[in-house]
């Protein structure tokens, strides 16, 4: 439930809780050693999304130039967290990156750099992570769109996405459904 700070009104909270679903563990993992604090510097690396690539915990990784940098210098990278191999290096211009595994499919939800704008969110999927396709899944005329995150629900699957339409403060959420991750 949600913890009463001060004058909260609890009750209404209460009444918009989703149901308490059991929890199934997707990757039951088995401790085998002490937790260690580890550094690892990875030059011009900046969103990244954790996911559960294939039985193997893997991250995905938004590269660009600290700089900004042009839009042929971003790029998105899914690299293996254990020995830290670059699985697959795509979206040339794209950046902003959530990953999200359906199936047996890789998907990445990117934005499109052009101009230092942020422009739509693209979908690219891959079932083997060496041929890729992609998709423009969200676009708007007047205003950029940033950091996504998708994740499946009751009736289909459900996608946040941050723009900078005018009407809203700037960085307020959106939201799109589908009921395949195509349409």
């Amino acid at each position: 439930g949600i913890i009463a700070l001060g004058a909260w009104p609890v009750e209404s909270f209460q009444t918009i809780l989703p149901p308490i679903a059991p929890i199934i563990p997707i990757h039951p993992i088995t401790p085998t050693s002490q937790l260690l604090k580890e550094t690892i510097e990875i030059p011009n690396m900046v969103e990244v999304s954790p996911v559960i690539w294939k039985g193997r915990p893997t991250l995905l990784e938004g590269v660009r130039p600290a700089s900004g940098g042009e839009s042929k210098d971003h790029y998105l990278e899914l690299r293996d967290l254990e020995s830290r191999e670059v699985l697959a290096k795509f979206g040339e211009g794209y950046g902003l990156p959530c990953a999200f595994v359906h199936e047996d499919t890789f998907y990445a939800f990117a934005a499109r750099n052009e101009n230092r704008n942020w422009h739509n969110v693209t979908m690219f999927w891959s079932k083997d992570l060496k041929t890729w396709q992609q998709k423009v899944v969200v676009q708007e005329e007047n205003e950029e769109l940033f950091n996504s995150s998708v994740c499946a629900g009751p009736d289909g699957f459900v996608m946040a996405y941050e723009t900078n339409d005018k009407t809203y403060t700037p960085f307020s959420v959106k939201f799109a459904t589908s009921k395949d991750l195509m349409t």
